[in-house]
């Protein structure tokens, strides 16, 4: 199992690397133009996205997220992926030193009042890749029509 999540995880790196790169492609303009699709324009995909890889991380480690990411303090491309790149390594790092224990352990958040999703690190990590992969297809889909 550990082995199949390192490579999902390693995927997802290298794929928010080559989305990063057509990003790199739009005029800030652009790149914070609001959109009615989505979450909103490539920037709010972009912190949406980081910010998910947070709050997973987070919650992997069962810390408190006193440190979230704020948009205040990530108002430009290079805020947002400095900040992200090392979320992104300290998710790696995280899995690295998982123990099985550690994956299969139960983890979950109030989705809302009436529901709370809840699984295994293990699950909820496959899950979070695949939230990532729509979103990285949404910001595809706004760079094509910016």
């Amino acid at each position: 199992m550990k082995t199949l999540l390192k490579t999902m995880l390693d995927y997802n790196t290298w794929a928010n690397q080559q989305v990063w790169n057509c990003i790199q492609n739009l005029s800030d303009e652009q790149f914070n133009q609001a959109h009615d699709y989505s979450t909103g324009s490539v920037y709010e995909q972009t912190f949406h996205l980081m910010s998910t890889d947070y709050w997973t991380l987070t919650m992997l480690q069962g810390s408190d997220g006193s440190d979230a990411p704020k948009k205040e303090d990530h108002t430009t491309r290079e805020a947002i992926w400095e900040t992200w790149q090392k979320i992104d390594q300290a998710y790696h790092d995280w899995l690295e030193t998982a123990t099985d224990d550690d994956l299969n352990s139960i983890i979950g958040f109030p989705e809302t009042d009436d529901l709370t999703v809840s699984g295994t690190c293990a699950e909820y990590i496959m899950v979070i890749e695949n939230h990532t992969t729509n979103h990285r297809a949404q910001i595809l889909a706004l760079i094509d029509q910016l």
